[in-house]
């Protein structure tokens, strides 16, 4: 498995990430999670944390399987810290096409 940055200007890192996205979720509510709702981020999300920070794919075998996004502050959860710490956000992956065993 490859880890790489997303990139805001390629259209197809914003589908893929849309993608992933809806999926996990579509995930989590048949399972009775109603954390996620396909349809919650749109591109325009992406593009905008790809420029805040960063968000990050996984590919294996040609195929982007997973993908997250790291942030180095998070005020609304954890109030204002000292730069100690990265949160990881919208862990998702495609069970489909992850390698088995593998945790994005």
């Amino acid at each position: 498995m490859r880890f790489r940055m997303a990139d805001a200007g390629a259209g197809a890192d914003l589908v893929r990430l849309v993608g992933l996205y809806d999926g996990a979720a579509r995930w989590m509510r048949s399972r009775g999670i109603e954390q996620w709702q396909p349809g919650g981020k749109d591109e325009e999300h992406f593009r905008l944390r790809i420029g805040e920070g960063e968000v990050w794919l996984a590919e294996a075998g040609g195929a982007t399987v997973g993908a997250f996004e790291l942030w180095w502050d998070d005020e609304p959860a954890w109030g204002a810290r000292p730069p100690v710490a990265g949160y990881v956000h919208r862990l998702m992956n495609d069970l489909t096409a992850a390698p088995p065993g593998s945790a994005v």
